[in-house]
């Protein structure tokens, strides 16, 4: 009788320590405020205790070649990568026109192991080219990645349509053929993109679909 009486009290004993233990663990993963600005979308902040995801959808506007509104779908999901009971690495995503009709397609995406390594982000552009007099496309693509990268980028300000943009980095020797400028705003992704034939890409804004 007195070991079976013993079992819930070690439990109410070992329960709080093994939650705190859990808490305290390296393998929780938090993505902060400053992590989750490179995506496009309105949460600050995120912690994954487990392997849930979200997904959001938003609608990008933009002034192409200072004469033509386009419109852009964009898409921004989390995911966790998850060991046993952990969740050991952590990310996210925001994608840019994946409809086949649409001329440009961009990318962001982030990714944290632990909190006390660097955040590994990757960017991307691609603009589809027709060839002349003719049904064929080709892809004139733009890729950064932190962890091999192989351009130049610095953190500035920007004005685009009257509107200046702090915390943007703008990528330099890049596909000097084709691209002369991209620049990327924490919380509003691509702000402006142009081309060395002087076509050019100016964020109007988002409306929210979700």
């Amino acid at each position: 009788m007195k070991t079976k009486s013993l079992i819930p009290a070690m439990c109410v004993i070992l329960i709080p320590i093994l939650v705190s233990c859990y808490e305290a663990s390296p393998f929780w993963i938090h993505l902060s405020s400053d992590d989750l600005s490179y995506l496009v979308f309105d949460k600050d902040t995120c912690t994954f205790y487990d392997n849930t995801s979200f997904s959001y959808y938003d609608t990008a506007y933009y002034l192409q070649n200072d004469k033509d509104t386009l419109r852009i779908g964009v898409n921004t999901l989390t995911h966790t990568w998850a060991s046993m009971i952990f969740v050991d690495r952590a990310g996210g995503e925001t994608h840019y026109g994946n409809s086949d009709n649409c001329r440009y397609t961009m990318s962001v995406s982030i990714e944290r192991e632990d909190d006390t390594l660097e955040l590994h982000k990757t960017f991307g552009v691609c603009y589809k080219n027709y060839y002349p007099n003719s049904n064929s496309v080709y892809f004139t693509c733009f890729h950064y990645d932190t962890w091999n990268p192989d351009s130049t980028v610095f953190i500035d300000t920007a004005k685009v349509l009257d509107k200046t943009y702090t915390d943007v980095i703008k990528f330099i020797d890049y596909a000097p053929n084709f691209y002369t400028k991209i620049n990327f705003a924490k919380k509003y992704g691509y702000i402006y993109i142009e081309h060395l034939d002087g076509k050019n890409l100016k964020l109007i804004g988002y409306k929210k679909r979700r």
